[in-house]
C-alpha cells in the first residue's frame, strides 16, 4: 500500500496470495522495493509509488511463504544514486542493478552462515549486515563494493545508520529474554541501550533522516478454548497472559495439559476441569 500524507487514503501497489512486505523507497523517490512470496523465488519487485506494473528485480530464493522474507532487504537497501539495491540471494549479500539487472555477489559467507539484512551507510561508502554465525546473529561491516567483512557486534542484528554515519543502531536481547533497541558508536566503540522492553520485543525499526527512530513492539497472547463439539458452546479455559499453547486431554477427559510461558520460560501446567487450582508440572531452566 502507499498512502498520500496529504489525503490519507491508501492505495494497493501490489498484491498476491503470499506476503508483499519490507517496503524500501529509493533516495530519488521513482521506486519502491519490496519482497513478494507470491510466487516461487520470493523476489524482490519495484513499482513506481503511484502504481504501475511491479517489475522483477531478482530471486531471493526464500521458500514460499517463509517469514524469512522480512529479512531480504536492510533499512537502506538503496545506493544514493538509486540505480542498485542490495539484496540477500541465496544466503549473500548482492548489489542488483535497477536497469540491466545484473547482479554482483559482494559477500561470501562461509559454509553454515548465512547474510542478511544489509544496509548502505548515509555515505554510500560502507555495507553493513547480519550473518548467521555459528549459532549467533552478528553485524559485519564491509566497503561499498565488498571485500573481507569485519565483525563489529556479537548478538545483534539488523543494523541501520543514523544519518551521521558513526552510530549503528541494531537489535539484541543481550542475555535478556526481551529483545531491545541498541546503539554501538563505530569511532568510540561505546554502546547505549535506547529502549528498554522487559518482557515483549523490539520487533523492527527504521531510522529517518531526519534522526528520528521508529520502531514496533511485539508481544503475543494464546488462550485455551474447550467447545462442545454438539451444541458449538464454547467456553475459555485459561485467561493468563503470554503464550497458552499445545493442549492435551487425559485420559479420563478430567485433565488437561497444556504449555505456558506466562512464568518466563516455557513450562507445563495442568489445568482440572473440575475447577481445582491449575498445577504446575515442571520448573526447570530448559523449555518443557
Amino acid at each position: 500500500m502507499m498512502q498520500p500524507v496529504a489525503t490519507g487514503e491508501a492505495v494497493v501497489l501490489a498484491g498476491g496470495p503470499g506476503d508483499e512486505s519490507v517496503p524500501r523507497w529509493s533516495p530519488d523517490g521513482r521506486y519502491l522495493a519490496y519482497a513478494s512470496t507470491s510466487e516461487p523465488g520470493s523476489p524482490v519487485y519495484l513499482v513506481p509509488p503511484h502504481g504501475g506494473t511491479p517489475r522483477k528485480l531478482t530471486d531471493t530464493g526464500v521458500p514460499t511463504l517463509s517469514d524469512a522474507i522480512s529479512e531480504q532487504l536492510g533499512d537502506r537497501p538503496w545506493s544514493l544514486d538509486s540505480q542498485a539495491l542490495l539484496v540477500s540471494r541465496m544466503g549473500a549479500i548482492y548489489r542488483v542493478d535497477r536497469d540491466n539487472l545484473e547482479a554482483k555477489q559482494l559477500s561470501f559467507p562461509p559454509k553454515g552462515s548465512r547474510d542478511f539484512t544489509a544496509s548502505y551507510s548515509p555515505d554510500g561508502e560502507r555495507i553493513a549486515f547480519t550473518r548467521w554465525l555459528r549459532g549467533e546473529n552478528v553485524l559485519m561491516m564491509m566497503p561499498a563494493d565488498g571485500g573481507d567483512p569485519e565483525l563489529i557486534q556479537a548478538n545483534a542484528w539488523d543494523p541501520a545508520f543514523r544519518p551521521d554515519g558513526r552510530h549503528l543502531l541494531f537489535l539484541t536481547n543481550r542475555g535478556e529474554r526481551a529483545v531491545n533497541l541498541w546503539e554501538l558508536d563505530l569511532e568510540a566503540g561505546g554502546l547505549s541501550q535506547l529502549t528498554t522492553e522487559s518482557r515483549h520485543k523490539v520487533w523492527s525499526f527504521s531510522v529517518s533522516a531526519a534522526n528520528r527512530i521508529a520502531y514496533e513492539v511485539f508481544w503475543h497472547d494464546t488462550f485455551l478454548f474447550v467447545v462442545d463439539v454438539i451444541t458449538g458452546e464454547r467456553r475459555q479455559l485459561t485467561s493468563h497472559t503470554k503464550e497458552n499453547y499445545d493442549a492435551r486431554w487425559s485420559p479420563d477427559g478430567g485433565t488437561i495439559a497444556y504449555n505456558s510461558t506466562r512464568t518466563g520460560n516455557p513450562e507445563i501446567f495442568l489445568h482440572h476441569l473440575d475447577g481445582r487450582p491449575e498445577t504446575q508440572l515442571t520448573d526447570d531452566p530448559g523449555p518443557d
